[in-house]
């Protein structure tokens, strides 16, 4: 399905622009609201194999004009237990249970030591995991989408080789591509540069804080990146640990380091690294004896953003949801105002309200979450804004029963 952004109405981006003059300073406000879960259920191992034991990582990858997604994950198999090798096909979320169908397009990366953390880029021409042999994190490009892998060739900084990196993740940032990693503790971020599978030159540079870890937490890892319509990765999940028994998941608006991250589920469990299509995230879960199915959490949630001051801008709001029904019609709004000072109950809506009623503006018409991407995108002219200024956003969506959900709070910020 061909996606259309909406591209406001001359009337619409007026009535937005002309309710920025509430805009403020930034304060101490708790009304921010969380990702509002629509529904938890699981995937069986047994989907991606007989032989399959467990998955520990998880990477989606959408493939165009398809409503089938390129999986990407490390698996364990009965035949060779105690390590993970990784594994690649395309996976059909529709039926119940979904259907996978193996690619044999990482047969060159699997040794006798496990690998982990297999990410495959938006086009699936690039492929990016890490081994524990030898601290190694690697990478490969190949022709087609269609090809398998070459043998991958290690990461480089251009200090020289990298010792290994953690839970490594490819995505875009303003269309350039970027490698997400763990490291102590934090979520860290590469400007990437793929030719230098080739050229032999650091693929590696501008290394920058992605999320850090909050008060509270002892550590992040396992980022997944929810994209805009273009690709590039606009909010974020991970999983957040709280003990060294206990993590979470946790969701985080924006991509630049200026928000906490949000915990949207806690089963008192133990988390893999996700991978998610718009609102649909799955999640490797670890119970006795390893990881256990897979936990499909379909979530309503929208973005950050930070403006330019003084000059023309364009401010984009996603409304993500995970619409379990994918043959019925789920439409998504934002609405905007200033955060309240908490968290407000409404009558017939399932999730709270975190803006201030008395701010609040809904300037556009709801549009339908596209199943290929599961979200509804706006893209909304702004004229020049003072710097400091801050306003904020919630995402709504209506499922096709009639209910409507209020999903997490967003932040716009204005430097």
């Amino acid at each position: 399905m061909r996606f259309h952004p909406l591209l406001p109405s001359c009337r619409g981006a007026a009535v937005l622009a002309a309710g920025l003059v509430f805009a403020a300073p930034p304060c101490a406000q708790s009304g921010a609201q969380p990702p509002i879960v629509l529904r938890v259920s699981t995937i069986p191992t047994a989907v991606f194999g007989p032989t399959i034991t467990q998955i520990g990582q998880i990477d989606l990858t959408r493939i165009p004009g398809s409503r089938l997604l390129y999986a990407s994950m490390t698996v364990e198999r009965s035949t060779d237990p105690g390590n993970f090798d990784p594994m690649t096909g395309t996976l059909d979320l529709r039926p119940d249970p979904p259907v996978f169908v193996e690619l044999d397009h990482v047969a060159a990366f699997a040794t006798p030591s496990p690998e982990w953390s297999l990410t495959i880029s938006d086009d699936r021409l690039v492929a990016a995991f890490d081994r524990n042999a030898g601290f190694f994190s690697g990478f490969s490009v190949r022709a087609t989408p269609d090809d398998p892998f070459p043998p991958p060739v290690q990461m480089r900084a251009p200090g020289g080789p990298l010792n290994r990196l953690n839970d490594v993740k490819l995505w875009r940032d303003g269309g350039r591509d970027q490698l997400a990693a763990t490291l102590r503790g934090a979520i860290v971020t590469f400007d990437f540069d793929r030719s230098a599978f080739t050229s032999g030159a650091p693929a590696l540079s501008n290394q920058r804080t992605l999320i850090s870890t909050p008060a509270g937490a002892t550590a992040l890892w396992g980022v997944d990146l929810l994209t805009t319509p273009s690709g590039d990765g606009s909010a974020a999940l991970c999983t957040m640990a709280l003990s060294s028994t206990q993590t979470v998941a946790a969701y985080v608006s924006g991509v630049a380091d200026q928000e906490a991250p949000q915990v949207f589920l806690d089963r008192g469990t133990r988390f893999g690294n996700p991978g998610s299509n718009g609102g649909t995230t799955l999640w490797p879960e670890s119970g006795v004896g390893g990881f256990q199915d897979l936990v499909r959490v379909d979530i309503v949630a929208t973005n950050s953003q930070i403006l330019p001051a003084g000059a023309a801008s364009t401010l984009q709001t996603c409304v993500w949801g995970g619409c379990y029904d994918e043959y019925a019609i789920w439409l998504g709004l934002p609405v905007y105002g200033i955060l309240g000072s908490t968290g407000l109950p409404v009558p017939g809506l399932t999730g709270e309200l975190g803006l201030n009623p008395l701010t609040l503006l809904a300037p556009f018409p709801p549009l339908p979450i596209q199943p290929e991407f599961g979200l509804a995108a706006y893209q909304v002219p702004l004229p020049p804004l003072t710097a400091g200024l801050q306003f904020h956003s919630q995402a709504v969506l209506l499922e096709p029963g009639g209910q409507l959900f209020l999903g997490n709070t967003g932040t716009y910020e204005v430097r």
